[in-house]
């Protein structure tokens, strides 16, 4: 399923094959940092990452295009609602 799915992008938004390319969200950047929870979502959850207590993250922002070429200045769609 995730092959036919990955098959089925190419078509639509184009092919770009290549050592590291991705299928989509091809460019991005890796950022690391600290998440601290509000003390107002421990009064929400208990999960353990929203408790107050800093929390190293990795976080990676992406455009949607799977062309490695593709400018990073323009906003793309990412939803559609009704």
């Amino acid at each position: 399923m995730a092959k036919d799915l990955c098959d089925a992008v190419g078509p639509v938004l184009g092919s770009y094959p290549g050592p590291g390319n991705r299928v989509t969200h091809t460019k991005g950047v890796n950022l690391v940092g600290t998440f601290t929870a509000t003390p107002r979502a421990r009064e929400l959850t208990r999960a353990a990452h929203m408790q107050g207590d800093p929390i190293r993250v990795l976080v990676r922002f992406s455009n949607g295009n799977p062309n490695p070429g593709a400018p990073t200045r323009r906003r793309t769609t990412r939803a559609a609602w009704r």
